[in-house]
């Protein structure tokens, strides 16, 4: 490499601060700023050598990109910032099943409703759960288990989605069941409510697990907050019984008399029995004093009349404060009777 002659510096000398000929020290230029070539580490170079730059992401498939467009849309609805005005949170729009009663009552027990929330469940149990001896009456075992299942896994997405619209629980929730020769479609709908700030715990942020549900109106869970009441959450008790046949003796005497089938009073009791105690075992796992607006729902699906599902169903509570309040009636007077006219004439006497 020829030696360049001294005094003079070429552009690529400037820019990377070679020093001159001889060994010498580069001199700063008056009115120069720094550079980096004078500090500790001259010649260092701004990029680790031989790195690549990045590669550009790979572009997204239309239908995928509409996709997570149409999820990001929506989770800019649910997480919707309240707007504050005079002290009071209002949120935006929000859907609800609610009637104008209960939406009335819910917000001045201190609450306000988040959104519609669903949960879907579609199940095919074990192909050979409901089958039995026909001279046997026992429980279907797989059976009930593979009900009660299906029942919690659409309650749990209910309450996942109530969680993520902010909601701290679900009210008026309806459980129903579609049931076909091998499948069956359980689904949940309610509306998921919150506190509002400063009466509660309205600002906290809550887990799905947290969330409770409660297949009450808006009407009683206002008034069970007032009576100082707290809903703990939705319990349940399944039992599939099979019904054992009379043998064909049996049958025959029965025809000419009068007999309780006490084949079928015996399951029915024994059925009923194992739901209730079940939906009981549940509300003591939470914790709560009692069950409130229990139902007991009889169905035979698809299985015939000899395989009968009992569901027991009800809300668990308990005590704020261990302490019951009281509640003072207050009187209400339909305005508007439409099941009965009343003629004007005869209130005046003229009939």
């Amino acid at each position: 490499m020829s030696p360049k002659a001294p005094g003079r510096q070429g552009p690529d000398d400037a820019d990377h601060g070679d020093p001159p000929a001889g060994g010498g020290r580069a001199e700063p230029t008056a009115g120069a700023g720094p550079s980096p070539s004078n500090g500790p580490g001259a010649g260092a170079q701004p990029k680790a050598a031989g790195a690549q730059p990045k590669a550009p992401d790979k572009p997204k498939a239309p239908a995928e990109a509409r996709s997570v467009d149409a999820d990001r849309a929506l989770d800019a609805l649910r997480s919707r910032p309240a707007q504050r005005d005079g002290g009071s949170a209002r949120h935006g729009s929000v859907s609800s099943d609610l009637s104008v009663d209960e939406a009335i009552l819910i917000h001045q027990a201190g609450w306000e409703p988040r959104g519609l929330v669903t949960g879907v469940c579609i199940f095919r149990p074990y192909a050979f759960g409901s089958w039995a001896p026909m001279s046997q009456s026992t429980e279907l075992t797989a059976m009930s288990g593979a009900m009660h299942e299906a029942r919690t896994i659409a309650t749990k997405r209910l309450r996942a989605q109530a969680a993520r619209v902010g909601g701290e629980g679900v009210v008026g929730v309806r459980l129903s069941v579609e049931s076909s020769a091998r499948e069956f479609r359980f689904s949940a709908v309610g509306t998921a409510v919150t506190e509002r700030a400063g009466a509660g715990r309205g600002s906290e942020k809550r887990g799905s697990s947290e969330v409770f549900t409660s297949d009450l109106s808006g009407k009683d869970f206002a008034l069970l907050n007032a009576a100082g009441y707290r809903v703990l959450g939705l319990v349940m008790g399944v039992c599939v019984y099979h019904v054992a046949r009379q043998s064909a003796l049996t049958w025959m005497k029965n025809q000419t008399q009068n007999v309780e089938l006490t084949l079928i009073t015996t399951a029915l009791y024994d059925s009923r029995e194992l739901a209730m105690g079940r939906m009981q075992d549940e509300a003591l796992g939470l914790g709560a004093t009692g069950v409130v607006g229990v139902k007991v729902e009889e169905r035979t699906h698809t299985w015939g009349s000899h395989i009968i599902e009992f569901l027991a169903i009800g809300t668990a509570v308990s005590t704020i404060d261990g302490k019951h309040r009281s509640v003072s009636p207050q009187l209400a007077v339909e305005l508007e009777d439409l099941d009965q006219a009343v003629d004007p004439h005869a209130l005046r006497g003229d009939r």
